[in-house]
């Protein structure tokens, strides 16, 4: 039986989070785009706080960043962003003021923004000044941990910081650090059980200071042994999803880690310690999710629904040919991606209706006898949902109409369908004009094939 690469969404349950458990972004993972482009990105995923952190521009026709400095017409842009999309702060930092005039006024710009967390790194000589602060605008503050060595990338430094202080003088927990500094992060939290305010969370691809960002339930970090002692500990402060890998384009990872942290969440805390936590949205290797599902179980998996090509010889690759499109997409998801013959990369496009263009070199019209089309890694709603295809001997000057197809059944991520045509089609040109798929905003796909029957 053949076995193909594929993707597997694990345990669709989308439950919200138990009461208290506020899931956010902090915008850091965003860097790359504005307050108002995360502040979009976030509601899109239905996620009603935010972690800003200074230094962003701001964006959505504000001007200047979103320093704690910034005047009253950017305050009240930036609420009117926030309302818009039915969103607050739940957290600003990490931001560390110098002088004694720009600690306060960092804390009236947390109370006029009513921002009921800080998150800071102070010296252990501003701790007074912090803590006076603190109780005076009943604002709580979070001492974060970078990695080893930063001044609090130990919880005993954090401890020590602010024992026998205001209970508003915390803990802002990054677990990702800690991985990273060799911490183990569950016992970490028992250490600062009663202190801990609030969390940077990140899964990390290994463990040590070479680690990077990876979506929730695919990496070293033991963020369901996370969630549960929490659970354990009754914590209800926000939690900021902070992604910094995959800069230019984050969303994806993003999106996979609210699925998972919204699954885990609604899990009880045996369940969490006992393993039962989903593995991440997404697997390619076959044994693996299997052995999930059902622990012992060697048996082959059967093929999920991806169409039989082998009969055919693909045509079309963007090394071969030329290729044109309504748009470029995304950065790094070039309309190019279609025809890279690799289904890992993909085409994403930023509107709901697109043309894609392959053109043989030297006016070659070979006989192609079918296509196929390969979904993306994410984003079902993205899916093409009705198409034409249409071919040119012209030079794309006039096209004549070779197939067409309404509401095919994507079954999964990277499901390749294939569409066999009546009789074979010889043109040199042929285009792709999807009129519609399920979001209103973008489209994508992983990869197009033009075929032709090979030949014993």
């Amino acid at each position: 039986m053949r076995l193909s690469v594929f993707a597997i969404l694990l345990a669709a349950s989308l439950s919200a989070a138990p009461s208290g458990w506020q899931l956010g972004v902090q915008a850091y993972t965003f860097r790359k785009f504005t307050v108002a482009e995360t502040i979009e990105k976030s509601a899109a995923l239905d996620l009603r706080v935010i972690e800003l952190y200074p230094g962003q521009k701001l964006g959505g026709g504000l001007a200047g960043t979103s320093n704690y400095t910034m005047d009253a017409a950017a305050r009240a842009g930036l609420r009117a962003l926030l309302r818009q999309h039915r969103m607050t702060i739940a957290a600003y930092g990490v931001c560390t003021p110098g002088k004694p005039e720009e600690w306060r006024q960092l804390f009236e710009f947390a109370r006029d923004m009513r921002i009921p967390v800080l998150v800071s790194e102070p010296r252990p000589d501003q701790l007074d000044l912090v803590e006076q602060l603190a109780d005076e605008f009943r604002i709580r503050v979070a001492l974060h941990n970078h990695a080893n060595p930063s001044r609090y990338w130990e919880p005993t430094a954090v401890l020590e910081a602010v024992q026998n202080r205001s209970t508003r003088l915390g803990a802002c927990v990054d677990v990702g650090h800690w991985l990273r500094s060799g911490i183990d992060p569950v016992a970490a939290l028992q250490q600062l059980e009663g202190r801990i305010v609030s969390l940077h969370l990140k899964d990390m691809s290994v463990k040590g200071k070479d680690g990077h960002c990876v979506p929730f339930g695919t990496g070293e970090l033991d963020v369901a042994g996370v969630l549960a002692e929490l659970k354990r500990q009754r914590f209800a402060g926000p939690f900021s999803i902070e992604h910094e890998h995959d800069a230019d384009q984050p969303f994806p990872a993003v999106r996979q880690s609210v699925h998972w942290f919204r699954q885990a969440a609604a899990m009880s805390e045996s369940d969490l310690r006992a393993g039962l936590a989903p593995r991440g949205a997404f697997s390619a290797d076959v044994a693996q999710v299997w052995a999930v599902r059902e622990p012992g179980y060697t048996a082959i998996w059967p093929d999920l629904g991806n169409d039989d090509t082998s009969g055919y010889t693909n045509l079309a690759t963007k090394d071969k040919g030329t290729v044109k499109a309504s748009g470029d997409g995304f950065p790094k998801e070039h309309f190019t991606n279609a025809f890279d013959g690799n289904s890992a990369t993909k085409w994403c496009i930023k509107t709901p209706e697109v043309w894609i263009e392959y053109h043989f070199p030297d006016n070659a019209r070979p006989a192609v006898a079918a296509y196929s089309i390969t979904t993306a890694n994410d984003a079902p709603d993205r899916d093409p949902g009705q198409w034409q295809l249409l071919g040119s001997n012209d030079g794309g000057q006039t096209w004549e109409p070779v197939d067409s197809r309404q509401n095919p059944k994507w079954q999964s991520r990277f499901h390749k369908r294939l569409f066999k045509l009546d009789q074979p089609a010889q043109y040199n040109a042929y285009r792709l004009e999807i009129k519609n798929s399920g979001n209103p905003d973008t489209t994508q796909l992983a990869e197009i094939e033009l075929l032709a029957e090979k030949t014993e």
